[in-house]
């Protein structure tokens, strides 16, 4: 003859906690139960006391999340622009497919080993540009992209930085 189930009835078991029994289910006392983050769940009353159920799901899906997240910069699809110029300065430098290799790793530019390999450490020397206006500069335009020769420059500002046109050049005295 099965014991009498125990009334789990308002306690909580991690992030749930039991609403009511469901009724009609032999053998084993099975509970409905709401989650902290508001879905509702039936569990077996043997996994709630054990310990093996403790949220609807969402505690497995937080900690995935969480093990896979390593700068938070490009979560879902929609990465922060300082992510997009770090994606888009490695490719100028390293991509020969990409339009503006030539002006970059065509002519020798390089992002430094730390950088290239870690936006986390582009990230902590960098930070995130001032304003939308903002954009990666080196300082010497024949040096490699690295934290000694990298500042967030203004358009203008980008526009005093650079080599001279040669053809420029030829019509001046």
């Amino acid at each position: 003859m099965p014991r009498p189930a125990i009334d789990e009835t308002g306690n909580t078991f991690g992030r749930l906690t039991v609403v009511s029994r469901i009724p009609g289910i032999p053998k084993h006392a099975h509970w409905l139960c709401r989650c902290e983050c508001g879905n509702l769940v039936i569990v077996p009353g043997g996994q709630l006391r054990s310990g093996k159920t403790r949220s609807c799901g969402c505690l497995n899906l937080e900690s995935l999340r969480a093990r896979k997240t390593t700068h938070g910069q490009s979560a879902g699809g929609s990465r922060t622009r300082v992510f997009r110029i770090w994606l888009a300065m490695r490719q100028r430098c390293s991509n020969p497919n990409q339009p503006h290799y030539a002006r970059y790793g065509g002519r020798g530019i390089k992002v430094c080993d730390e950088w290239n390999n870690s936006f986390e450490a582009f990230y902590r020397d960098m930070g995130d540009p001032p304003t939308l206006h903002h954009s990666i500069d080196r300082i010497d335009n024949e040096g490699p992209y690295e934290k000694a020769n990298c500042k967030w420059s203004t358009p203008k500002e980008q526009a005093q930085n650079r080599r001279p046109n040669p053809l420029w050049r030829v019509n001046q005295p």
